[in-house]
């Protein structure tokens, strides 16, 4: 039987040898602890992991074919923005990325060469977590997947089909989840004349006209008392959306199977207005004045609008008026480039995009760092759940390490009773491999609240120094000069940022990594100031004021030069400067 992907003599299998070379060293203490068979075994399935791994790290083949797209709508003020974004990993188009990763997997196994898995070969296909079983590999069960067309063995198609389940889909939309301090409605609480606005006196007297949400009595106002509604065990507020969506608004894809009539009658309840108390069911020029000229080509009755059959083949037009390209190699920076536009300096991983008349940043992004770290994260904890010291964890400290997605069986490689470091890390690298096949498309709007322009010292707090000086900051958003500032002066533009997908293995291990509450008060001892002077500060706002000044009144009002109401570290310094001379010269 001739093998339908043989590649048995190209520079892709030489690097694979030469990466599983190099591997093999570092796998060599995990096989003392197994019999011959299970040694065996084992070596299968960290030869295969391993050497799925290299495939993924290594050098890029390709880089300047044409890459397909991936095709979206932006719902910009001004009317809808179609979009197309070229998407590549190390080289190579996203759907051959995904091939080439089971390819490699499909080779691997086929020990015989025959092109097909016969039963044992077929055994020891992965169980990605798509069949019930107790182990890593299929074993008997991979006969389940026997089914296109049922004879004995497995297909290069059939495993394809148990990988791409397990992949995910290939590129999918997600909104960043914000931080609680992030979204709190400082506005409407400092806008006491109630015209929309904050004005400097406002901001000035913010401590005083929130003084009675000052729950804990430390002259602060934190986000979590403006917010007391927020559960505090939550650290940051839940969005709608999950990372398999296809819609994170204004976003919306087209591709994976979106249908063209259902975003054409989106588009139209969007936009369309109503006139004489009517809709028209289509869209004109003066409802979608941004964008109009880029698609009115499409007004194939020449009406002066685009009905529901003429946006539904605007969609699925060859060109779209706007053509991005995300480059995620190997080896340096992640690139963003835009069709038809001039490059002025070198490509970078950030790009700013006029759709329809509204700046959106694109930001292409690697996570090599991230994965580093919560690999190093695991580990470590491996070692702590290691209670008896005996360099393998049994099954009940297995199970205190909560990794998700991971069962005792699955990380138990040659199925002796005991996970070793080196099995985890095999665990690790898989999924790690597995996510490395889904790009994630994030959609966040980067404006600031006015607590974060408030917020100096990023303590997640609001002291009375920074209400009285915030007014250098809030002027700095002040686009009409009047000395007051709205809720639209702070309003900024959207951030979409493509990156490879993270698996939950890797979000547990950062949110755990991340100790702080985000809308607990980030308390800090200051390291300025007279020893006197830290010790009274019992808020830990860098300032004392008259309530927590321990001396008389008179001497807190020599003390405070700048007569602002607290002394600050630089007065506090003086005043001991000054007490130093004077017992010197007695």
């Amino acid at each position: 039987m001739t093998k339908p992907f043989s590649g048995k003599n190209s520079r892709r299998d030489a690097g694979l040898a030469e990466a599983f070379s190099q591997n093999s060293a570092s796998s060599a203490p995990l096989r003392e602890h197994s019999t011959a068979h299970r040694d065996a075994t084992r070596i299968g399935i960290s030869l295969s992991v391993f050497l799925l791994v290299a495939v993924i790290m290594r050098h890029p083949v390709a880089a300047d074919d044409v890459f397909p797209a991936e095709r979206l709508v932006f719902f910009a003020d001004g009317g809808p923005v179609l979009l197309h974004i070229d998407l590549s990993i190390a080289g190579k188009k996203l759907a051959d990325y995904r091939r080439s990763f089971v390819e490699t997997k499909f080779a691997q196994l086929d020990v015989d060469s025959s092109g097909a898995l016969e039963d044992a070969e077929a055994a020891l296909v992965p169980a990605l977590g798509q069949i019930e079983a107790t182990s890593t590999t299929l074993q008997e069960k991979w006969k389940v997947l026997d089914n296109s067309p049922n004879d004995g063995h497995l297909s290069l198609a059939e495993l394809a089909t148990h990988y791409e389940a397990a992949m995910g889909k290939p590129f999918s939309l997600t909104r960043r989840v914000k931080e609680q301090f992030e979204e709190v409605d400082l506005f409407s609480k400092l806008d006491t004349d109630g015209d929309g606005a904050v004005s400097t006196a406002e901001l000035t007297n913010g401590l005083g006209a929130l003084i009675k949400l000052d729950l804990d009595d430390d002259e602060t106002i934190s986000a979590a008392e403006l917010a007391p509604l927020f559960d505090p065990s939550n650290r940051q507020i839940a969005i709608n959306t999950t990372e398999d969506s296809q819609e994170a608004y204004p976003f919306l894809l087209l591709a994976g199977g979106a249908s063209l009539d259902s975003v054409s009658k989106k588009l139209i309840e969007e936009y369309d207005r109503e006139t004489d108390g009517q809709k028209s069911g289509g869209l004109s020029e003066s409802e979608i004045p941004a964008t109009w000229e880029t698609i009115s080509g499409f007004d194939a009755d020449s009406d002066g609008e685009l009905s529901l059959a003429e946006l539904k083949t605007a969609l699925s037009a060859d060109d779209y008026p706007v053509e991005i390209s995300i480059r995620l190699p190997t080896f340096g920076r992640a690139k963003v480039t835009q069709a038809g536009v001039k490059v002025t300096g070198l490509p970078s991983s950030r790009l700013s995009v006029n759709l329809g008349h509204q700046l959106v940043e694109f930001v292409a992004k690697k996570w090599s760092s991230d994965v580093s770290n919560s690999i190093s994260f695991y580990k470590i904890d491996f070692l702590r759940k290691d209670r008896d010291k005996n360099s393998y964890l049994d099954a009940n400290e297995f199970a205190s390490m909560n990794i998700p997605g991971a069962t005792f069986g699955a990380c138990d490689l040659d199925n002796d009773g005991k996970v070793f470091v080196k099995e985890m890390e095999s665990f690790l690298a898989e999924n790690v491999a597995l996510s490395r096949s889904r790009l994630v498309m994030k959609i966040e709007n980067d404006r600031r609240s006015l607590f974060q322009v408030l917020d100096l010292n990023l303590d997640r707090r609001l002291s009375q120094r920074e209400f009285i000086d915030g007014y250098r900051e809030m002027l700095k958003h002040d686009g009409n000069g009047d000395g007051r500032l709205s809720p639209k002066e702070m309003e900024s533009r959207y951030k979409v940022t493509i990156e490879l997908a993270r698996t939950s293995l890797f979000e547990m291990a950062a949110n755990q990594m991340a100790s702080a509450n985000a809308t607990s008060p980030r308390l800090e001892q200051s390291t300025e100031g007279p020893e006197w002077f830290r010790r009274m500060d019992v808020n830990r706002d860098g300032d004392v004021s008259r309530r927590e000044f321990l001396g008389p009144a008179s001497q807190f009002d020599e003390l405070d030069e700048n007569g602002d109401g607290f002394l600050a570290s630089a007065e506090a310094d003086a005043a001991t400067a000054r007490t130093e001379k004077k017992v010197s010269r007695e």
